[in-house]
């Protein structure tokens, strides 16, 4: 096997093992979102959660929420490290030819994604700060 075939499969392992972990991430972020979603309009609908419970929900939301914030961080890195890679392989037109990195990654839309979804977190820790406030005394 020659040095560009092996540059070749290294890209399509690169982009193979790319998808899936947005894919992981994905699916993590849709449950993740729903259920705090579905935690905030709970605590909303409910009479009967308030004090030390709705404080407790509340803060677990919020410390997760910052998880996952660092999680989708930890994606960009992800997506900037692969992107890198596949650029270096792609550096010599012989070995991967005329493919579109960018493509191969779908690069535009993983950079929006991440953005994205960071920014639909960082909305919901206000939002439990204003339950909290609302709710805590009633």
């Amino acid at each position: 096997m020659s040095s560009i075939d092996y540059d070749v499969e290294e890209a399509k392992l690169i982009q193979r093992g790319y998808l899936k972990i947005w894919e992981m991430f994905v699916h993590w972020f849709t449950w993740f979102f729903g259920a705090d979603l579905l935690s905030m309009s709970w605590v909303l609908t409910s009479r009967t959660i308030h004090g030390r419970p709705l404080f407790a929900i509340a803060a677990t939301w919020v410390a997760c929420t910052c998880i996952g914030i660092v999680l989708c961080l930890k994606m960009r890195s992800f997506t900037n490290t692969a992107m890198k890679r596949l650029e270096a392989l792609a550096a010599d037109p012989s070995k991967l030819g005329d493919r579109s990195i960018s493509l191969m990654l779908g690069y535009l839309v993983m950079s929006y994604a991440w953005k994205g979804a960071v920014g639909a977190l960082i909305v919901t820790i206000p939002a439990w700060l204003v339950i909290l406030l609302t709710f805590w005394r009633q």
